[in-house]
């Protein structure tokens, strides 16, 4: 299960609570143990799947379905690096953790 990966990442600290996104094509299927962290608040979910009705109600506010999943999953990427990029200082690399709370 995907959710065993992700739950045993935090419990080593490779990941943090609210320092990464999960995305997938399907959550009700394959993905649906990624969903639930999202839930819980610890890991956001973006659903990135090719048809709306693929998506569950809960994560509708969550999906991008006007693309293919990898043209949807392309956009998210770029415009989190974007983000990210913008919110880099010039003083070296950023920790995306350290955004969290407008940091």
């Amino acid at each position: 299960s995907k959710q065993l990966v992700v739950s045993y990442l935090f419990s080593t600290g490779e990941i943090a609570p609210g320092c990464a996104v999960a995305v997938g094509d399907q959550p009700a299927g394959n993905d649906h143990g990624l969903t639930l962290h999202h839930s819980v608040g610890s890991m956001p979910f973006v659903a990135v799947s090719e048809r709306p009705e693929m998506v569950p109600y809960k994560l509708k506010p969550f999906a991008i379905t006007r693309h293919s999943n990898v043209e949807a999953s392309a956009k998210l990427m770029t415009a989190l690096a974007r983000m990210i990029d913008d919110r880099a200082s010039p003083d070296g690399p950023l920790d995306p953790c350290k955004m969290r709370g407008g940091a």
